[in-house]
């Protein structure tokens, strides 16, 4: 069971993803957010360790890590593959 700031947060990665075809940065979304980088970063580990995506860890600055959401392997930097 998700939380309600990370049921928020899962919802707006799957917004972005629909409506622009890609992911934020984690600057991006902390900015977007009015959050900060490292509650990004807090936020999707916590979804990585209740299995809402995979875990890959995350990393400073500029993520670049894979992660799949819905059906759909994307790049955190905002790159489909």
């Amino acid at each position: 069971m998700l939380t309600e700031k990370q049921q928020d947060f899962f919802a707006y990665l799957q917004r972005r993803l629909r409506d622009e075809g890609q992911l934020p940065s984690l600057r991006q979304a902390a900015k977007e957010l009015a959050i900060s980088h490292n509650a990004v970063a807090q936020l999707l580990a916590q979804l990585e360790k209740k299995d809402w995506l995979p875990g890959k860890g995350a990393t400073a600055g500029h993520c670049v890590c894979c992660r799949k959401i819905p059906g759909r392997s994307v790049r955190w930097d905002g790159n489909c593959r």
